[in-house]
């Protein structure tokens, strides 16, 4: 009895997942109209598949004070030391300012594959303007500091006028630790421009909002990051 168990079980199992193949297969097949690939979700998640340098301009808000970081990073150094945190508010970093931005970015080891689950992708909405697909990277091999979209459902933003992407929005399903904050609510939106001459994607700006407790009081807190002098490094 139970080896027919199981063999049903199997069948059911191998079934599912042909099916979750050929809808992933049926979504992508879509997107070819929009230059798209799923790589463009994953890429700028990991260090090790980054070939382009660029710079960060991070203005975070925090109740009634903001602050702003710039960094740069660059693909050509070794693992552990491509991010640098140029200036904090305008001035020269302390020595525990880098030490944390450090922490966050600077990683001797990613491993990490940055994977979009098969069976995660699905048309969820269109209208005139606009295609909207639905995924989850799958939680296991995120970097560490992408770690929480693995509590996120995410959705990427076709323009059908346009025939491109332009942004995808992690929405979170549980708490998840962003940065330094434990966060119960947390929207991050990706905004991407479309290069025609390299035809590719790249991230112009990533906004997240977020829920914290400080102090026992809700707090809305705000990042804005922009991204800018892409450059290819060989």
């Amino acid at each position: 009895m139970y080896k027919y168990i199981f063999i049903l079980t199997l069948l059911l199992n191998n079934a599912f997942c042909s099916m979750a193949s050929d809808e992933k297969s049926k979504v992508l097949e879509r997107l070819k109209a929009y230059n798209f690939n799923e790589t463009t979700l994953t890429e700028h998640l990991i260090d090790t598949l980054a070939k382009y340098s660029y710079n960060t301009h991070t203005t975070t808000y925090i109740k009634d004070e903001q602050k702003i970081k710039k960094a740069n990073y660059n693909p050509a150094l070794k693992l552990g030391e491509r991010w640098h945190l140029d200036s904090v508010d305008h001035r020269i970093p302390t020595e525990k300012e880098r030490a944390a931005f450090n922490k966050n970015h600077n990683q001797d080891k990613y491993g990490a594959s940055g994977k979009i689950a098969d069976t995660s992708w699905h048309i969820v909405a269109e209208d005139l303007n606009y295609l909207k697909v639905s995924f989850r990277f799958e939680p296991n091999g995120l970097p560490e500091l992408f770690s929480f979209l693995g509590k996120c459902i995410g959705y990427a933003y076709f323009n059908k006028k346009t025939k491109k992407l332009e942004r995808a929005q992690f929405i979170n399903e549980e708490p998840v630790r962003f940065h330094i904050f434990q966060v119960k609510d947390l929207e991050v939106n990706i905004y991407y421009s479309f290069n025609t001459a390299k035809k590719k994607y790249f991230v112009d700006k990533e906004v997240a909002e977020l829920s914290i407790s400080l102090l026992g009081n809700k707090v809305q807190v705000k990042e804005i990051c922009r991204f800018s002098n892409y450059k290819k490094v060989k």
